[in-house]
């Protein structure tokens, strides 16, 4: 699994999976609907259940990321302006605002991220 950014604002998540599928009446088209259903399926997990993870408190551990310091904590500078301590989040705009394009062949399947960061966030 890796990270291979390919432009400003997009992140392509490639995933390897593998299975065994072994069925005596298995035509080859029916396989390639079948595995073309399964990596659909598993990119469509990817959107609805761990791209929300990166916005919860859990993320510093999950992605290995550096938390605040021990002064903004103490201070709760963020709790104070914002209400509010999760990562990655302001005003919570980003994290509404992604959209997921699914597309998957029998050879694999892909999830193209995209969201809007063009509003202006109050100071």
């Amino acid at each position: 699994m890796g990270f291979h950014p390919r432009a400003v604002g997009e992140v392509y998540l490639m995933l390897k999976l593998e299975l065994q599928i072994s069925r005596a009446g298995l035509a080859p088209r029916n396989h390639a609907r079948l595995m073309r259903e399964i990596h659909r399926r598993c990119m469509e997990r990817q959107l609805t259940q761990r791209v929300p993870k990166h916005f919860e408190m859990g993320a510093y551990q999950e992605y290995g990321a550096r938390q605040r310091s021990a002064k903004y904590n103490e201070g709760k500078m963020k709790a104070r302006r914002i209400g509010h301590i999760k990562p990655n989040v302001r005003t919570g705009f980003l994290k509404r605002s992604i959209r997921g394009k699914i597309t998957a062949t029998q050879y694999g399947g892909r999830l193209l991220l995209r969201a809007a960061l063009n509003t202006k966030l109050p100071l």
